[in-house]
């Protein structure tokens, strides 16, 4: 049996972080979901995703300073995806 890859969505806007785990989960991956960069280091320390995708703008601890912590605090190495939401 093929072990799909995990996915941790990290966006503040609901229907966007929704639309991506329909689409992901369509793919074949696994897919967390957090809110915002608290959350997603929440969710790090109980699995560990093979891949982050990071909404950049969001209140509090945007995606480059998740990302930060993300790699300072995790052992296992990822791969990070960002999003600036313009456009929308």
């Amino acid at each position: 049996m093929e072990q799909r890859s995990n996915v941790l969505v990290v966006e503040d806007h609901t229907g966007i972080r929704q639309s991506l785990f329909e689409t992901l989960t369509a793919l074949g991956f696994v897919v967390g979901e957090a809110g915002d960069g608290e959350e997603a280091l929440v969710r790090l320390r109980m699995i560990d995703y093979d891949a982050v995708l990071l909404d950049i703008n969001m209140p509090g601890m945007g995606g480059i300073e998740t990302c930060r912590r993300i790699h300072h605090s995790s052992p296992s190495p990822h791969h990070y995806a960002y999003s600036t939401g313009r456009g929308r």
